[in-house]
């Protein structure tokens, strides 16, 4: 298991979330609801397991792009920074050009935690 599942697991489970529990709408799709407060997908209003698995890997990697940051990497620096917008005031921007903006912006902060700009 790679670090950023290891930490988006834990994160799940400190929710009080199981992340490996089939959700009630994926195992019976006729009937449609979950009714289980421990589905990784108990808080998400359309029930979708493996949104809300995509959401904990996320906030797992804000995490340890955060502390890898805060000890000092200078990799992880530029990552957060990205992540925080690189420095850009986007304020005056409407909210859906702000998602847009901040999307690319997580998308280079992405390309070089996967070590893209450094393969030969």
């Amino acid at each position: 298991m790679n670090e950023v599942e290891a930490v988006a697991r834990a994160i799940c489970a400190a929710d009080g979330h199981d992340f490996d529990e089939v959700c009630g709408v994926d195992a019976n799709p006729d009937e449609g609801y979950c009714d289980s407060g421990t589905c990784v997908a108990s808080c998400w209003e359309e029930h979708d397991a493996e949104q809300a698995r995509r959401w904990y890997r996320h906030i797992a990697q804000a995490a340890i792009a955060a502390l890898d940051a805060a000890r000092g990497d200078p990799v992880a620096r530029v990552v957060e920074w990205l992540r925080n917008g690189g420095g850009t005031d986007i304020s005056q921007l409407s909210g859906s050009t702000q998602m847009l903006f901040l999307k690319g912006m997580n998308r280079y902060a992405d390309a070089i935690e996967r070590g893209e700009p450094f393969r030969d």
